[in-house]
């Protein structure tokens, strides 16, 4: 039998812990990527992802990699 195939996904969770590190609202997030508050609380809550290139944004935004943001698995993770 084989393994499950996995696959990279967006961690909502590590967005919304990375924000929380540097004291951050969803509006000076949001602010500071040109998008709205909704849109943050969206990736936020899991109930959109956003595309690679905003991933890259994001994670220049709070000093981390991009790769910081993505989770190895079999499916995608769900948001607290």
């Amino acid at each position: 039998m084989r393994p499950p195939k996995r696959s990279l996904y967006f961690n909502p969770m590590s967005l919304r812990e990375a924000r929380h590190e540097l004291h951050l609202t969803l509006e000076v997030l949001a602010e500071k990527l040109g998008v709205s508050h909704v849109a943050v609380l969206k990736w936020e809550k899991g109930h959109c992802s956003p595309n690679a290139a905003r991933i890259a944004q994001i994670a220049m935004a709070l000093g981390k990699q991009p790769n910081d943001f993505y989770v190895l698995s079999t499916r995608a993770p769900k948001a607290a």
